[in-house]
């Protein structure tokens, strides 16, 4: 059984005051609104964007926990917020099983290749 991670408070306050942005990448077009969300502007500004693909089923899945979690209390107000929160929680954990527990360097992007690697 895993113990109960604490993700730092500055991660889980980052992810909810994301502002919403129109693109201009015609790849990522599908994303609309320029509303913002009023608090920490600074901490907005920090935020980058990760796209993941994942299965239609775990997608699903991931909404409905996310709705459960919210109706539970968790605070995590937005999706995006809730997942910024989980993947935190795993990036502690796997530090922590392979680095001693000491933070890693974070890389840039365009550091990892693009594609599938095996």
């Amino acid at each position: 059984m895993m113990r109960e991670l604490q993700v730092p408070r500055d991660v889980i306050d980052g992810a909810t005051a994301r502002p919403k942005r129109v693109s201009r990448d015609p790849i990522i077009a599908g994303n609309a609104g320029s509303a913002g969300i009023a608090g920490n502007a600074d901490a907005a500004a920090d935020l980058k964007k990760l796209t993941i693909r994942l299965d239609a089923d775990l997608l699903g899945r991931i909404r409905a926990a996310w709705i459960a979690d919210l109706a539970a209390g968790s605070g995590l107000m937005t999706l995006s917020a809730w997942a910024a929160h989980h993947l935190a929680e795993a990036v502690i954990e796997s530090e922590q099983r392979t680095n001693g527990g000491v933070p890693r360097e974070p890389l840039s992007s365009g550091v990892v290749p693009r594609g599938r690697h095996g």
